[in-house]
């Protein structure tokens, strides 16, 4: 009986540990469609203020079949998540502090990014990090560009 019990542990962690490897295709919020409506450059940026200016009206489109940030597409997306202190990930990834984009040192970020043909999408909205459910920041050449569902103020 005890290496059945062992046997089927085995099994179940292997399983487990599996779907935990394999990026998931769910989108990374409930909604879908998301738009540029602030930026903050706490740093180095490839961008002058006027250009990350312009791009205010920005979409972002994450759907489980595509995604979308225009004039680029991803037929396959895959969709990561991680979790961070963002005092801890600013730092050490951005050399920024959390309260350099008015978040408190202790916040915790929900980090997702999108995979697409088996690597990390290069655009605005590849990588956002998710501070509530209705608010994020989508980085990209240095600016941290603020992001809220489409139709909402």
């Amino acid at each position: 009986m005890r290496r059945v019990v062992v046997v089927l542990g085995a099994v179940l962690l292997a399983a487990c540990s599996r779907q935990a490897e394999e990026p998931a295709r769910k989108p990374p919020a409930d909604v879908p469609v998301w738009v540029v409506f602030a930026h903050r450059v706490p740093g180095v940026s490839a961008m002058t203020e006027a250009q990350a200016f312009n791009q205010h009206g920005h979409i972002v489109e994450l759907h489980a079949d595509r995604a979308i940030s225009f004039p680029d597409t991803c037929a396959r997306p895959e969709y990561r998540e991680t979790h961070a202190r963002a005092d801890s990930l600013l730092a050490l990834d951005y050399r920024i502090r959390a309260t350099d984009l008015g978040l408190a040192p202790d916040a915790q970020l929900r980090v997702f990014d999108v995979v697409c043909d088996g690597a990390l999408w290069p655009v605005m909205g590849g990588r956002i990090f998710w501070d509530a459910p209705d608010h994020g920041f989508a980085v990209w050449d240095g600016v941290f560009f603020e992001l809220r569902p489409r139709g909402s103020r």
